[in-house]
């Protein structure tokens, strides 16, 4: 709930919204999109399109499911996942078959590394939340 305060604090217009907008990448990966008018009057959304950043959901997570999107996924190579918890190490790691793998995990609430790998190598690390 919190998340979405910083989110909704990053969109206004106000000399301390950029923090609101970092603390949110921060603890999500996402960031949040800022609208520019210019002179003319016309507006303009900015956001930095970064391709593949982005590759789970929820986030934050309500109740410990996820969605894993793997970015260019390639049947000949072997993906798998890691879910690491700062203070207790990994929590929770598994293969993934397919482009698009759903999980249901038993996590409590609390900030979480989940890491991406192809053929054992780290390919993607984003923060994940989850709020129980």
């Amino acid at each position: 709930m919190r998340v979405l305060i910083l989110y909704s604090a990053g969109l206004r217009k106000h000399p301390l919204a950029g923090f609101s907008r970092s603390i949110y990448h921060t603890l999500t990966g996402q960031k949040v999109p800022v609208i520019l008018t210019h002179l003319s009057g016309s507006s303009q959304t900015r956001i930095k399109d970064a391709p593949n950043e982005t590759f789970f959901y929820p986030n934050p997570s309500y109740n410990g499911d996820i969605i894993i999107d793997i970015p260019n996924f390639d049947i000949n190579h072997a993906y798998s996942y890691s879910i690491t918890a700062p203070s207790e190490g990994v929590v929770n790691k598994g293969t993934l078959s397919q482009k698009i793998n759903g999980l249901s995990l038993d996590l409590t609430s609390g900030l979480y590394i989940v890491t991406l790998l192809k053929d054992g190598k780290s390919m993607l690390n984003q923060k994940w939340i989850v709020i129980r």
